[in-house]
């Protein structure tokens, strides 16, 4: 028998997420009964609990609070593990982890304070113990099992998810206001606050790669403007294969010829004409006929989308300023918050202002988000700032 101190000291390399990983990568099955799952924590696990059959994983938390996210339970649910929602009238708040091992008499027991989030599982101030003395282990499997089995655990369907989204949505939405109390209380500062870091874990909890953006620079460099793409229909049919590709890529050719908007847009003069017939076509394509063709024309479709349920005053700020070097972390972060969920829509210009530095800088961001930046940033997202083409388009596609 053996017990051991745990807790989260990121500059030692010391954190809950390494003792569960290097528990679980022995594992033949895994329970864990813990009070929330968030996306920041779900991405730090996923790999390692996929390793493992999923019916030998099984989940219960709770929609207590309203804190776990639609998308992480829609993530488990594609896995095939077993997930449960405990509903009773007892406030839900473990956070136990039981990793069985190869053979029935090696099993660890991870008890603390430690949610699956990024805070509990790395970055925040958490303490517990991991334990592996078999008896105890035994009573703490039985316990598990009555909670899991218990009447008030709800198995977690595809349902239960579209029903709990409408009630996260709300109180997600609600929860913004608290990062902008924490920065008075902080005052101004780079480095984000925990409110920050759950505002921006709410928001990217359904991003998606590739990471969309808001103008016409969805190929290559050869038609990456809307002056380009002017040119080349002017002088088709002589134009190059990389043209031709990227005409392929943005919808106007298909098949070695002009597609039925590729015709219409060669007959138009000036770059709004042919942003309005392009907009038209994205917004008819099925999302699915979008992704074959280009992934990242049915990101620019999502993200578009989002940017005109933006608050009016960041609409507004973003349409002013989009050529505006001055302003260009600030309008970078509205354009990534647009690959987001329903939260950005609550979110103010100076919401927008105050977390862009460390958004885009990637500092003290769980993974999922900084890879996400990391595909904004090195595609599309550091280009064409200097041409009109957001405005246009966006202008276009409302």
């Amino acid at each position: 028998m053996s017990n051991r101190f745990l807790q989260n000291a990121p500059r030692q390399g010391i954190a809950f997420r390494r003792d569960i990983l290097a528990a679980i990568r022995n594992a033949h099955s895994v329970d864990i009964a813990v009070s929330y799952l968030q996306m920041s924590g779900w991405f730090m696990l996923r790999r390692d609990l996929e390793r493992i059959p999923p019916a030998q994983v099984r989940i219960l938390t709770t929609d207590q609070m309203n804190i776990t996210q639609p998308a992480v339970l829609n993530a488990a649910l594609r896995s095939g593990i077993q997930i449960r929602c405990y509903r009773g009238s007892r406030v839900y708040h473990p956070k136990v982890y039981l990793i069985h091992g190869v053979t029935k008499s090696k099993g660890i027991a991870i008890l603390g304070s430690a949610n699956i989030s990024g805070s509990g599982l790395e970055n925040g101030i958490e303490a517990g113990i991991q334990i592996s003395d078999p008896v105890f282990f035994k009573r703490l499997t039985r316990w598990f099992d009555v909670l899991f089995r218990d009447p008030a655990a709800q198995e977690i369907d595809e349902r239960f998810v579209e029903e709990y989204e409408k009630r996260w949505k709300r109180a997600a939405r609600a929860r913004v206001p608290l990062r902008r109390i924490a920065q008075i209380r902080g005052g101004p500062d780079v480095e984000p606050t925990p409110e920050d870091l759950d505002t921006l874990d709410d928001a990217f909890s359904t991003i998606t790669l590739p990471v969309g953006t808001l103008g016409f620079d969805h190929a290559g460099n050869n038609i990456r403007n809307l002056s380009r793409l002017l040119n080349v229909m002017a002088r088709y049919p002589k134009i190059g294969l990389k043209e031709t590709s990227e005409l392929h890529l943005l919808g106007f050719m298909r098949d070695g010829k002009l597609s039925p908007l590729g015709v219409k847009v060669k007959r138009c003069r000036t770059a709004t004409a042919a942003a309005k017939l392009w907009c038209s076509w994205v917004k008819r394509t099925p999302d699915a006929v979008l992704d074959a063709l280009n992934s990242r024309l049915r990101s620019f479709k999502r993200a578009a989308k989002r940017f005109w349920r933006l608050k009016p005053e960041v609409r507004n700020f973003f349409l002013r300023e989009i050529t505006n070097p001055d302003e260009r972390e600030t309008l970078q972060a509205i354009e990534l918050c647009c690959n987001g969920s329903e939260v950005v829509e609550s979110l103010l210009i100076n919401d927008f202002r105050a977390m862009a530095p460390f958004m885009l800088s990637g500092a003290k961001l769980s993974e999922f988000i900084t890879r996400a930046v990391a595909d904004y940033l090195s595609n599309k997202g550091s280009r064409s700032w200097t041409s009109d083409d957001r405005r246009i388009v966006l202008t276009s596609w409302r």
